[in-house]
């Protein structure tokens, strides 16, 4: 199972702890899958669990980004992720990778492990590699489109930190913010189209390049 909890050899802190079992988000088990930056994903949002303070796993497959975007780091195509009732990032288990994180509070940050490969070509091998990541508890920058595609719906307002854990723009303060079916991500202004029943559909710019394509709510 996920073992979040003894991800980096701790506890996770920094939680707010508040089992949220009566508002609709937390009772519902939210899945979705279509296409992200061109490629399939699919994810799912579990209930609150006791054992995790009340916090929610959430369950993706995607193509994740490469090393290359991520400054040398690898992971997953399917990790466990652990999130607030607010869709913020409480820990993240990269499962078959040596990424991992959670987050800490007092000050706020995140402890990041980054699976990078060292040595020379004779030695080569993968190891993580720790950091700290100033951030209050945040969206991950890479994975906020999916988190807008489940907090999302018509007419709605919001304003959440994201974190780049484990790119290099980690120590950057971004965020994402969307009025409505305007949207900025970092900086980088998308629109929102809804599904008749006010869910987002899709994020494209206004030149119609798509960033995110819901094809299904099972």
């Amino acid at each position: 199972m996920l073992g979040v909890v003894l991800l980096l050899g701790g506890p996770l802190t920094g939680m707010n702890g508040a089992d949220q079992a009566g508002s609709p988000k937390a009772v519902e088990v939210l899945e979705l899958h279509g296409s992200l930056e061109g490629q399939p994903f699919w994810a799912r949002l579990l209930g609150p669990e006791a054992r995790f303070e009340g916090h929610r796993i959430l369950q993706v497959v995607y193509t994740p980004p490469t090393p290359e975007v991520l400054d040398g780091a690898q992971l997953t195509d399917c990790p466990f992720v652990l999130l607030d009732d607010a869709f913020h990032i409480i820990g993240w288990n990269g499962r078959d990778t040596a990424s991992a994180a959670y987050s800490l509070s007092k000050p706020n940050r995140y402890k990041v492990s980054r699976d990078v490969q060292v040595g020379d070509e004779k030695s080569r091998h993968s190891e993580g590699i720790i950091r700290v990541v100033p951030s209050e508890v945040a969206w991950d920058l890479h994975l906020a489109p999916i988190l807008l595609a489940l907090a999302w719906h018509a007419n709605s307002t919001g304003n959440e930190p994201l974190v780049d854990l484990f790119g290099p723009r980690w120590q950057d303060k971004l965020t994402i913010s969307w009025k409505g079916d305007h949207v900025s991500i970092a900086g980088v202004d998308w629109l929102v189209q809804a599904e008749p029943n006010g869910l987002l559909h899709d994020i494209h710019d206004a030149g119609g390049k798509v960033l995110l394509t819901v094809d299904g709510r099972p």
